[in-house]
């Protein structure tokens, strides 16, 4: 069960077992037998009998008076015998009150063990008034409370239009009064907070209080009253629209940022006026010198002398448990006013290397089920990193009735650092190519400083470069080129060299491989008329150094007067990149390492041609690539041997009426989950750009029928719902496949449902068509096995991994005579190896692990092997056993014969981004029903906690043999033995005194 989940199962529990414990108050009156009840009926007859006929024959000896009394007592004495045997219980609730339960969650991720240098003068001066390090007498900071008080205004505010909403229009007309009356004391109440705060700014800006803030606040004011009025004067519910919410909420936008901007000035002014004070110089040292866990464990203990509230009351009001959370949440035990440092410095020692708010609020979901007397308060820098949503769990946790509050600690300005955020290089090169490499390097707090960068082939510097930040957040590429000497594999660095002042080192070392290929890679494009895609492919093409293209257009444009030139068969050592015939046999379809078909009618792509394709992909590892067309592809390939390359099946779920509402309003190429992480989803330098360019996508206004995935396959665009108001909603992306990957054999398969990828030429003034085909081409090249020769070729999934995940090995292997060898035993070898250059031959390493190569169930000559649990560094994979390396030895082909690859550490998540998130912290207070406030004003937060009472129903019974340790058995048995024993020995007296013992 998700978090989230479990975490909505505890609020719904809790809001159950309240309601069934209302409902169960009250007193009941229950009986359980001892034995059967028509016994105890007969049995009480009988005596009853018994007791007349003594009435009867008694009349003679004594008075009538004494004979009565008698009867009465026998009587009395059946009635207890009834009762003990009936047993008799009665049940009720008994309520006992104690205090609420304060639910104080801790991060104590490495994050909170951080100083903030980079924060700024003004924050650490409001950080020692709270604290006390700077007498109010001195400095009050009056505008500075005042400013928090007011954001708390604020997000009471926005409750507001949904208290209106649920409380008017939820009930019936007697609950309906009730609810505007309880919303109007609330108003009321807000406007008089308001009032309180309005006359403290008063005081406190003095002249810094402009026209427009002065404006501001008289308009905040009158609309306050205007809504007032009105709810006091209808008596019909009023819809959402008519009261001026939206004008509330913007004048109190302007009056925020009015008093934020003059508060600064005042504290600005102070520390100028105050620059030289030791006593004011050494409060500021002291708080620049404490780390965010030490802060916020001081402003939680801290007694303001004269603030109505603080945490430290709390601690004495409330049962307070502590959950602290890392990656996981975990309880630190109950805190009291005497272990209270104690308590906070343990769940705070800040070793976690992960972030998950989610997990602490989780943690409290889970053991706090049946207590709605609860708060929350989360202490943390808001910087989550892992886990889900900490929203969605505190809108649950208000649900079941507990309200959560943050408390923001550290700056929210980014630590002085220089990373790479990611590097554009090419995995492989022609061998008389230039590898040109771009790093995008982020640069944020080193305005003005200088940033030095290397770049390395394996232990080789080869070029050093300086660039200077023009800002305080910079995005800068940085270019390399590169020749490479020989045929083989490389593996390239860039470094970012030490900055003074620079303490966080995370994402400085970036590695990156590139294979250099003897020959060029082997393009053969086929296509039935000189369309827009098949233009732009053929210039593409033809103008890349590392491919050489074989176009073949079956329906060329005929120009009078100029005669065709003379047929060519596709072949790659054709001087020209125009053939006219296809290639006719499997051999030479083989050549190819990429294949695409466009709208290519069956009658030309007979059934030996495309059984040749199958073979070329499934045994020799081609990459294929299918653009479907209006005409023939993919619809008249239904039954053919093609259909097996297809990632789509021949069924389709459009109707001809949103195809043709689609060829006249378009539909928009919609990013999957699965191409987020693929290469085709990537069109940016970084993820905001590439949004942008996804948002800015243009609509396309043809598409194939098929488009419903294949159970192998992957969809990595889809059919965008908003370009058709006839497109079912909720229709998943496998049945609306634009672009799809479908690996088959040893090699991959495209499938483009469209024909218009030209309209990607310009987006946002990109061209992400050429972005678009570079990944094809990189794709491409991944399904081949990068190393080996003529008969034996390995490679891996990637070239770098992350430490944990594992290594999949893939080899092929032919015999002499070509054909795939079977039922061969080899292993794949990885050895340990220092920073190298070119992987040429195996290096002298000292081998860590190997695994069995296992031959794959229907691939003939393919093996595959997996290895895992190998720590970060760099390796090199080779093939041992017979007869794979004899094959590999006098195979002159055979220029790699050794794959390098990395094991990245797992990245510090903590070190990624060390900035506060103090718009993480306001979602989860305004989900969670509560308030955020900066660490400084822990007491104004504290003030706003509710003063709840946790009542315990305590189920009471009294009755007979009941619980022999309750009190109200115990005095039931002593009651009934009395009166028994009293009965008895009346009775009996009377008898003796008349004589008739």
């Amino acid at each position: 069960m998700s978090t989230v989940a479990q975490a909505a199962t505890t609020a719904r529990a809790a809001v159950e077992s309240a309601t069934k414990t209302a409902g169960n108050s009250g007193w009941h009156l229950s009986v359980q037998p001892a034995i059967g009840l028509w016994l105890i009926v007969l049995a009480a007859v009988v005596c009853m009998g018994l007791i007349v006929y003594l009435y009867q024959a008694q009349k003679v000896l004594v008075p009538r008076r004494t004979l009565v009394l008698l009867l009465l007592l026998r009587l009395a004495l059946v009635v207890f015998l009834v009762l003990l045997l009936l047993r008799p219980a009665l049940r009720w609730m008994h309520d006992v009150h104690s205090a609420g339960t304060l639910w104080l969650v801790l991060d104590r991720s490495q994050s909170m063990a951080l100083t903030d240098p980079q924060g700024a003068r003004v924050a650490q001066l409001r950080w020692a008034c709270q604290l006390g390090y700077i007498s109010p007498q001195i400095w009050p900071d009056s505008a500075d409370t005042a400013l928090a008080r007011l954001s708390i205004l604020s997000q009471k505010l926005s409750p507001f239009v949904e208290l209106q909403r649920r409380d008017r229009f939820s009930s019936g007309p007697a609950a309906a009064s009730h609810a505007d009356q309880q919303f109007l004391n609330r108003l009321r109440f807000w406007r008089t907070r308001w009032q309180a705060v309005e006359a403290s700014l008063n005081t406190s800006l003095g002249r810094q209080e402009t026209a427009a803030l002065r404006a501001a606040m008289v308009r905040l004011q009158t609309l306050m009253n205007s809504i007032i009025k009105q709810v006091r004067e209808t008596k019909t519910p009023l819809p959402r629209q008519t009261l001026p919410w939206r004008a509330m909420r913007i004048n109190m936008g302007l009056v925020l940022r009015d008093v934020n901007t003059a508060a600064t000035q005042q504290d600005t002014a102070f520390l100028a006026g105050h620059a030289k004070d030791k006593q004011i110089l050494q409060a500021l040292a002291r708080v620049a010198m404490m780390t965010r866990s030490q802060l916020a464990q001081a402003i939680l203990r801290h007694r303001p002398p004269k603030a109505r509230g603080s945490f430290a009351q709390l601690f004495k009001r409330y049962r307070v448990r502590v959950v602290s959370f890392g990656a996981h949440g975990v309880t630190a035990g109950t805190l009291k006013p005497g272990n209270a440092n104690q308590v906070l410095q343990s769940a705070m020692s800040s070793t976690a290397k992960q972030t998950n708010i989610a997990a602490g609020l989780e943690a409290v979901a889970q053991r706090a089920v049946n207590d709605r007397a609860s708060s929350v308060v989360i202490v943390s820098d808001g910087r989550q990193n892992v886990g889900p949503a900490p929203a969605e769990i505190a809108r649950l946790l208000a649900v079941g009735g507990m309200k959560v509050f943050t408390l923001v600690v550290g700056s929210d300005k980014a630590a002085p650092a220089a990373t790479i955020e990611q590097i554009q290089a090419p995995s492989w090169i022609y061998k008389h190519s230039v590898v040109q490499a771009t790093a995008l390097i982020h640069i944020t707090g080193l305005a003005g400083k200088l940033v030095k960068l290397e770049f390395f082939r394996g232990k080789k510097l080869l070029a050093s470069k300086v660039i200077k930040a023009g800002g305080p957040d910079v995005l800068r590429p940085v270019a390399f080129k590169d020749h490479p000497p020989l045929a083989g594999g490389y593996r390239y660095a860039i470094h970012i060299l030490p900055i003074p002042g620079v303490l966080n080192r995370m994402g400085t070392v970036r590695h990156f491989r590139v294979t250099v290929r003897r020959d060029k890679l082997q393009v053969l494009l086929v296509d039935s008329r000189p369309g827009w895609d098949y233009q732009y492919l053929v210039k593409y093409f033809s103008r890349n150094p590392r491919v050489h293209l074989q176009a073949i257009l079956l329906h060329p444009v005929k120009v009078p007067g100029i005669k065709a030139p003379p047929a060519l068969q596709a072949f790659p050592k054709n001087p020209s990149y125009l053939a006219q015939i296809l290639p006719q046999t499997i051999k030479q379809w083989m050549v190819y390492n990429l294949i695409i078909v466009g709208d290519v009618p069956p009658r030309v792509l007979n059934i030996a041609d495309q059984q040749a394709i199958v073979a070329a992909v499934k045994n020799r590892g081609a990459a294929l690539v299918l653009i479907a067309g209006p005409h023939h592809m993919p619809e008249d390939y239904i039954g053919m041997p093609l259909q097996s390359l297809l990632p789509v099946q021949p069924t389709s779920h459009w109707s001809p009426a949103v195809l043709e509402e689609q060829f006249q309003r378009g539909f928009v190429p919609q990013l999957t989950a699965e191409g987020l992480n693929s290469g085709f989803g990537q069109f940016g330098l970084t993820h905001g750009h590439t949004a942008r360019l996804w948002r800015d996508m243009p609509r396309w206004y043809w598409h194939s029928r098929q488009t419903d995935l294949k159970p192998a396959a992957r969809v990595l665009w889809a059919i965008g719902d908003k370009g058709s108001h006839l497109v079912p909603t909720g229709v998943p992306p496998k049945h609306r496949a634009l672009l799809a990957t479908m690996s088959v054999g040893s090699g991959r398969v495209l499938y483009l449902a469209s024909d218009e990828s030209w309209r990607l030429r310009q987006v946002g003034g990109d061209n992400l068509q050429n972005v678009l085909w570079s990944q094809v081409l990189r794709w491409a090249v991944g399904s081949q096995l990068p190393a080996g020769g003529r008969y034996v070729r390995f490679g891996l999934n990637h070239h770098a991994f992350r430490m944990g995940r594992v290594v999949h090995v893939r080899a092929r292997v032919l015999g002499e005579n070509l054909l795939p060898e079977t039922g061969l035993t080899f292993r794949a070898i990885v050895r340990k190896i220092p920073t190298a250059g070119k992987s040429v031959a195996p290096a002298l390493g000292r081998v860590v692990t190997s695994a069995r190569m296992i031959g794959v169930p229907g691939s003939p000559g393919f093996y595959e092997a997996s290895i895992s649990g190998l720590p970060s560094g760099h390796y090199q994979l080779t093939l041992r056993g017979q007869p794979v390396s004899l094959l590999l030895k006098d195979d002159p082909t055979a220029t790699v014969r050794s794959l390098p690859f990395w094991i990245r550490p797992q990245p510090d998540l903590e070190m990624l981004d060390t900035a506060s998130d103090p718009a993480q912290m306001r979602r989860i207070a305004a989900a969670g029903n509560g308030i955020a406030l900066p660490g400084p004003y822990a007491a104004l937060l504290a003030r706003q906690i509710p003063n709840l009472k946790r009542t315990l129903h305590i189920p009471e019974q009294s009755g007979f043999f009941g619980n022999p340790h309750s009190f109200y058995t115990k005095l039931l048995h002593f009651i009934f033995l009395i009166f028994f024993t009293l009965v008895v020995m009346v009775e009996w007296i009377i008898r003796k005194r008349n004589g008739i013992v």
